[in-house]
């Protein structure tokens, strides 16, 4: 995923890779998110993609998670890439040439009319069908040190745990980074997220937590498009914040 919603170069790993680079480090941010896949498939994007020979890995996850981690990962739903490792894009594009035909050109109306959220920057009304799925803030966000991952989230923490192992398994630093916080279940999740990473990574110094919780506010349209996924400008103040524990990430300097 290049990024949802906004030229491929705005979003938050072109614009690391560019402060990383101009700060003098050569090395490339590789963005492996898929629209809609969660921790799940995480363990199963590291292995996939060994290949790149990767010195850091940055997990930025959590909304995709907050409805239930889902066993599926989505390009393994594509024979072609469980065989070859290429994920086309040829039987996307084909589907929504069906549907635009099928809905006289209106490919919003083709997704409405099957419940599939379509994210524009130019919507407005995305945030509150997001907020009747997934809740939202409703005062300043009240984190916790909570003792160990609690029971809600428990297939969440595990799936981040697999990652974080198959990671470490390819001698890969780890970062793991909270998104900044969309919801009361969010900062939930995100409570016990810590916990699992203290109890299962804590003596491990090349796993490494950011927490972007409250670095942005997501009711500012100017930051956030659509109460969620993040403008240039929101990208850019998240690709600031990671500036420094991705130089650390790949060891050529320390926070």
């Amino acid at each position: 995923m290049l990024g949802l919603g906004l030229p491929w170069n705005e979003a938050f790993p072109a614009q690391l890779e560019g402060r990383l680079r101009a700060s003098g480090l050569d090395t490339s941010v590789v963005n492996l998110g898929v629209d809609g896949e969660n921790a799940f498939a995480f363990a199963g994007t590291v292995r996939d993609y060994a290949y790149l020979q990767y010195d850091g890995v940055i997990f930025y996850e959590g909304y995709n998670n907050l409805l239930g981690t889902v066993p599926f990962a989505i390009r393994h739903g594509s024979w072609v890439f469980r065989v070859s490792g290429y994920w086309p894009i040829l039987p996307t594009a084909i589907s929504e040439k069906v549907l635009l035909w099928r809905y006289y050109g209106d490919l919003n109306a083709a997704y409405a009319d099957q419940k599939k959220t379509v994210f524009r920057p130019i919507e407005r009304d995305v945030a509150g069908s997001l907020h009747g799925q997934i809740g939202s803030l409703t005062g300043p966000p009240r984190e916790r040190d909570v003792p160990a991952c609690e029971e809600r989230w428990a297939i969440y923490c595990e799936a981040m745990a697999g990652a974080i192992d198959g990671a470490r398994a390819r001698h890969a630093r780890v970062l793991v980074v909270t998104q900044p916080y969309i919801s009361d279940a969010h900062v939930t999740q995100q409570d016990s997220l810590r916990a699992m990473l203290r109890a299962r990574f804590g003596g491990d110094p090349d796993v490494r937590y950011a927490n972007l919780g409250q670095l942005i506010d997501l009711s500012d349209r100017s930051l956030a498009y659509d109460g969620m996924h993040l403008t240039e400008r929101g990208n850019a103040i998240v690709a600031g914040r990671l500036l420094g524990p991705a130089a650390a990430l790949i060891g050529n300097q320390q926070e």
